[in-house]
């Protein structure tokens, strides 16, 4: 949804939802979630170890589909290792722990806004 989107919500409500995304924007997990989520999308090793990961799938399915089934066991092999070694590192062990806190918090406010909504709907409808 686009947050100038006039025809949606009426100005007030516009202005609520757009400071609400800037409080968002400032919440520490959210904050800390995209500070990790740069630092593994500057990482070379962690970039390199993703494009030999995806390397070594196009060859399992290569191989498969030409039939060469030691070929593919290895590409395998070699992409469960490499796998292993991308879920080992510090930053991708970091990002998930980040991703997982900040939607938690996104879950939280938004579980939050959802009763309040249906709170007010069912005061006013009685």
């Amino acid at each position: 949804m686009n947050l100038t989107d006039k025809s949606l919500m009426d100005d007030k409500t516009r202005q609520a939802l757009v400071r609400l995304t800037h409080l968002i924007q400032q919440e520490e997990t959210i904050k800390n979630y995209q500070f990790v989520a740069k630092q593994v999308n500057q990482n070379k090793k962690l970039r390199k170890l993703q494009q030999q990961l995806e390397i070594a799938q196009k060859n399992i399915v290569n191989d498969a589909h030409y039939d060469k089934p030691q070929a593919a066991a290895k590409a395998k092999q070699e992409a469960d290792q490499l796998k292993q070694e991308l879920d080992q590192h510090p930053l991708t062990k970091a990002y998930r722990d980040a991703l997982f806190e900040a939607d938690e918090t996104l879950r939280f406010i938004t579980d939050h806004l959802q009763n309040a909504v249906s709170d007010l709907t069912e005061k006013e409808g009685h």
